[in-house]
C-alpha cells in the first residue's frame, strides 16, 4: 500500500521505524528496532529520541544489540532534565510570588507529568505560559533574576506568540502568552487556563494542561514545518496510553481553533503508521469538514517543505486570521503595522529594507533546498 504523503513535520519511513521500536510494546518494537539496524540506517540516532528508545527497549530486552550505545544519551538527557527543571524552579517561584500564574507547557510538562520516567524526555528549553496582562512584570520578573532576551516583547500581543529568554547556566525559556503560534487572538487561551490543574515541580507551584489540551497542544504543535518530528509523536503516543483522551473535544479544538487540516494529518499519521489507538470515526469526521480556502492555504506553508516564497502571504495570512479585519481597504491599510510590530522594527522606514531582507534570505534558502 502507498503511503499517503504527509508534512514535513511527519516522521519520513526510516524514521517512522525507529519510532515504532521507542513507542510500541513487545515483540513489535523489538522487532522494528532489528529491522533498523538490520537495514543500516544512518547514525547517529537523534539525541531526542535516544532516551525514549533505550527506556523503551530495556524494558523488554535489556540485552538487545545496540541497547548499550544508547545508554550515554539517556543518562545525559536525564541530567539536562535536572538542570532545567533547578534552573526553572525559582521562576516558577517568583512568578507565583508576583500573582502571576503560570502553565508549563511541552517539553519540560510531559517530562513532569506523562512519561513513566521523567528522565526519558529531554528538552531543549523551559516553555511558561503566562497570560498577556502579565506579559510585562513576568519579563521584569525574569530580569530581576539574571534573564533577558535579545528582542522585547511587543507591545502589540498577536504580533508573535512567545519570546526566548537566556538564563543561568545557558538556560533557554520561551515565555508565551499564547499557546499556540497559530492562535494569537483575544480568549483563544481562555478554555485551557480554566481546565489547566494545579502542579508543584520540585517546591515552585505552577499548572499543567489536562491529557486532551496536552494531546491537542503536543500534535497542532507539532504540524509546522520547523518542527523536529521526534517529540510531538512520542509525547502524543505517551498521552494515548493514559486513556484519558476526550475525543470529542479534540475534534472541537481543532475547528475552534481553525486548525482542521493539521489535527487531520497528525492523527492520521499516529494513527496509520504508529498503530495509536484513535477511534477511526474522530478521523472521518475531521476529514468530512468543510475548511475554508485560507486555512488550508496557511495549513501547507506552514508544514510545507519550500515556504520561501510564501513568507509575505503567510504573514498576511495570519494578518486578517488574527485582526480579522473589516473590508479590503481596512485590511490592506493595516498589514504594514502588523508587519512593524512582527517584526520588532521600531521605524516604519526599516520596514521595506527589513522586508527586503528577509526576502532574500528566504529566496536563497529555497534556492539551496533545490
Amino acid at each position: 500500500m502507498t503511503r499517503p504523503a504527509y508534512p514535513v513535520s511527519c516522521p519520513s519511513p526510516g524514521q517512522t521505524l525507529l519510532l515504532r521500536a521507542a513507542l510500541l510494546d513487545g515483540a513489535p518494537a523489538l522487532q522494528a528496532w532489528e529491522q533498523w539496524r538490520r537495514e543500516g540506517r544512518p547514525a547517529p540516532i537523534p539525541a531526542r529520541l535516544a532516551p525514549v528508545l533505550f527506556a523503551n527497549l530495556h524494558r523488554f530486552d535489556s540485552d538487545a544489540p545496540g541497547l548499550e550505545a544508547l545508554k550515554p544519551a539517556a543518562t545525559r538527557t536525564a541530567m539536562q532534565v535536572l538542570v532545567s527543571s533547578r534552573v526553572a524552579e525559582p521562576v516558577l517561584s517568583r512568578l507565583q510570588a508576583a500573582g502571576i500564574a503560570t502553565i508549563l507547557l511541552k517539553g519540560m510538562a510531559m517530562a513532569q507529568c506523562w512519561y513513566p520516567s521523567g528522565a526519558a524526555r529531554g528538552f531543549g528549553d523551559c516553555d511558561v505560559l503566562v497570560r498577556w496582562k502579565d506579559v510585562e512584570r513576568a519579563q521584569g520578573v525574569l530580569r530581576s533574576l539574571g534573564w533577558y532576551s535579545i528582542e522585547e516583547v511587543p507591545s502589540v500581543a498577536d504580533s508573535t506568540h512567545a519570546r526566548e529568554f537566556l538564563g543561568p547556566n545557558r538556560c533557554y525559556l520561551d515565555l508565551h502568552w499564547f499557546a499556540l503560534g497559530q492562535c494569537r487572538w483575544s480568549g483563544a487561551d481562555d478554555a485551557l487556563w480554566q481546565r489547566a490543574r494545579s502542579w508543584t515541580m520540585g517546591d515552585a507551584p505552577t499548572h499543567l494542561l489536562d491529557a486532551t489540551d496536552q494531546f491537542c497542544h503536543v500534535c497542532l504543535h507539532g504540524m509546522r514545518n520547523d518542527a523536529t518530528p521526534w517529540a510531538w509523536t512520542c509525547d502524543a503516543v505517551t498521552l494515548i496510553r493514559t486513556g484519558d483522551i476526550d475525543w470529542a473535544r479534540v475534534h472541537e479544538t481543532a475547528v475552534a481553533r481553525r486548525l482542521v487540516p493539521a489535527m487531520t494529518a497528525a492523527l492520521r499519521f499516529l494513527r496509520d503508521d504508529l498503530n495509536a489507538a484513535i477511534p477511526g470515526e474522530v478521523v472521518q469526521a475531521l476529514e468530512g469538514l468543510r475548511v475554508p480556502l485560507s486555512d488550508r492555504l496557511l495549513f501547507h506553508i506552514k508544514t510545507g517543505r519550500r515556504p520561501g516564497l510564501y513568507f509575505l502571504l503567510g504573514a498576511w495570512l495570519d494578518y486578517v486570521r488574527f485582526r480579522r479585519p473589516a473590508g479590503t481597504a481596512m485590511a490592506l491599510a493595516g498589514f504594514p503595522a502588523f508587519l512593524r510590530a512582527r517584526w520588532g522594527l521600531t521605524r516604519w522606514r526599516d520596514l521595506p529594507r527589513h522586508a527586503m531582507r528577509r526576502l532574500g534570505q528566504f529566496l536563497r534558502r529555497q534556492r539551496k533546498s533545490v
